[in-house]
């Protein structure tokens, strides 16, 4: 982590203090996303389509993405709404229940993705939250940054289990700083789609 975000840590840690002692007058949503635009993009928007459904096709994996977290509504180029959390087993549920119904973006192959495959969606020059806001939106809100306690709203499950399907945990990214962490999979968390696009013949 570079100079500049280290300070920016340290700030927020000053923030948390102060709103936890009811001293906090500054507006959160003052504090922008950081990178550190001296290094490359890993996710580099210009390897993304971005279609007008709410999709984004991966060319480097071949993965498509829904560009919002379930529970939000793409509307206006927009995530609508608030994300919906889940544990690990509903997670894994939600996208049966929408291949079953209509699908999404007239396709209905959705998942969730493996952490391999999650992970590839992780902005390593940037924190808070380590994404590509150009591709996918409102990850973490102005809220978040005031409050230790919003797990859910920046933690998104994968499909990979820590080891064999009797653990109880399994493998999540929290975009906040872009780690990989592991987690009880009673604890609720956002969930995020993907399709694998068959390559032509």
């Amino acid at each position: 982590m570079n100079g500049l975000l280290k300070k920016a840590i340290t700030f927020k840690q000053v923030l948390l203090s102060m709103s936890a002692g009811g001293l906090l007058l500054v507006s959160m949503q003052a504090m922008p996303q950081l990178c550190d635009t001296s290094s490359l993009a890993s996710t580099p928007t210009h390897s993304f389509l971005i279609t007008a459904e709410g999709t984004a096709f991966d060319r480097k994996t071949n993965l498509e993405w829904k560009v919002c977290a379930e529970g939000q509504t793409w509307s206006s180029g927009d995530c609508m709404g608030s994300a919906s959390v889940h544990n690990w087993q509903q997670a894994l549920d939600v996208p049966k229940v929408l291949n079953a119904s209509e699908g999404y973006a007239e396709k209905s192959d959705w998942r969730l993705p493996n952490i391999k495959e999650l992970a590839t969606i992780i902005e390593h020059r940037c924190e808070l939250p380590a994404i590509n806001h150009s591709v996918f939106f409102k990850v973490m809100h102005e809220d978040d940054y005031a409050n230790e306690n919003t797990d859910n709203d920046r933690e998104y499950w994968s499909a990979s289990p820590t080891g064999s399907l009797n653990e109880a945990s399994s493998w999540l990214v929290d975009f906040t700083m872009g780690d990989i962490e592991s987690h009880a999979r009673t604890f609720v968390r956002k969930v995020r789609l993907v399709r694998t696009v068959p390559k032509p013949d």
